[in-house]
Order: C-alpha cells, then structure tokens, then sequence
C-alpha cells in the first residue's frame, strides 16, 4: 500500500496516495521550492504513471495527470524507423544476400514502428487497441511474410535459400502465435468452430511450408 511520510526531525507524519490500492510504491521524489513534495506511482497493472504533490504541512495529497513519455516513444520509433529503412536496403544491394537474417531486423523493426505508433497516437488506457491490432498485425503480415518469401525464392529473385531458411522458421512462429491468438482458440476453446478453423488456415499450411 503506497505511503507517503514526511519528517521534521523530531515528528514523523503520513498519509495514503489516494486510491491506494490501485498504485504501486511511490518513486521519484522531489521536494519543490514551494514546500511541496512531488512524486509518481505506477498503477497496480503497471500500464500508467500518475502524478502526486504532497503538502508536509497537512498531509494534503493532489493527483494531477498521467505522466507523459512520448518523448520516449518519440525517440523509439525515431530509432525503428531508419534500421527498417538501412535492413531493407542492405538485403537488396548486397550481393548474395550475405546477410540473411536482415529480413527477421527489416521485419521486427517495422512492428515496433506500429507499436509506437500505437502508443503515441491511440488513446488506449487498456490496451485494447494495442492488442486487437497487434492479432492483426502479426498474423496478416506473417502470413504475406511466408507467401513472399515462398514466391522469391521459387523465382529465384532478390533471396537464397539462407535467407529462406530464416524467415520461414521465423515467419513460421509469427504466424502461428498470431493466428492461435487471432482465432482465440485457448480463450473461447468450447467453441468448435474455432478448432476447425485453426487447423485449416494455421495447421495445413504449417505442414506444407514444413
């Protein structure tokens, strides 16, 4: 339970951050040229970080707002972006395709693009934008993932059979964590028709790439 308490030396008062018991241990004091005391206290699932000031003289505690970390998620996506660019342009001029896990960086760069996108833009206090478009995300792109590198390689263009090998043990993973969570088969499993779906569009097609 999240406590805050403050001393004069020879007395030592407390008090509870509101709500407490949807808040974390209070971090990141700061002690305000006004008297006050700021602090932040992560809420209990960890998905957000609010912020408290505190005045020592009745124990008097404020909540303010959520704590903002674009600039964080700036910088990330910020960083994302040029690897995506520099992986895909180094697969293509390289001769032989030397390097051939560059698809697996293209393509894990690329997702976290999406996801902060996700996360600057979407107003998403639970998340459930986040993972709706994440199921999408990564089983509609494994999957174009997989017939591409299927269709290079049978054409004998821009890709080895290294590379191939790679992106199809990791295409292959992709696709299937994204299906089974797509389809949602171990979240509804009474329902049959998700068993038979998961088995013609995610088991038949794994043992033909197989």
């Amino acid at each position: 339970m999240p406590i805050v308490a403050c001393s004069n030396g020879s007395t030592v008062a407390s008090t509870f951050v509101p709500d407490s018991n949807d808040y974390n241990t209070p971090d990141d004091l700061y002690a305000a040229q006004d008297g006050s005391l700021w602090f932040t206290s992560w809420s209990r699932d960890y998905n957000y970080q609010h912020i408290f000031s505190m005045i020592p003289g009745n124990m008097e505690v404020t909540f303010h707002d959520q704590s903002n970390d674009n600039d964080d998620g700036c910088s990330l996506l910020l960083s994302m972006m040029p690897v995506f660019i520099i992986s895909v342009a180094m697969f293509v001029k390289l001769p032989g395709r030397k390097i051939s896990s560059l698809p697996i960086v293209s393509y894990v760069a690329l997702a976290g693009v999406v996801i902060e996108l996700i996360i600057l833009f979407a107003n998403d206090e639970n998340d459930t934008i986040l993972q709706d478009v994440l199921k999408g995300w990564f089983s509609s792109t494994s999957t174009i993932w997989l017939y591409a590198m299927s269709i290079l390689f049978l054409t004998n263009r821009f890709i080895g059979s290294d590379s191939l090998v790679w992106s199809l043990n990791v295409s292959s993973l992709v696709y299937f964590g994204g299906m089974v969570a797509l389809i949602g088969i171990f979240e509804w499993y009474d329902d049959a028709w998700r068993w038979i779906l998961y088995n013609v569009i995610v088991v038949l097609p794994l043992i033909f790439w197989g």
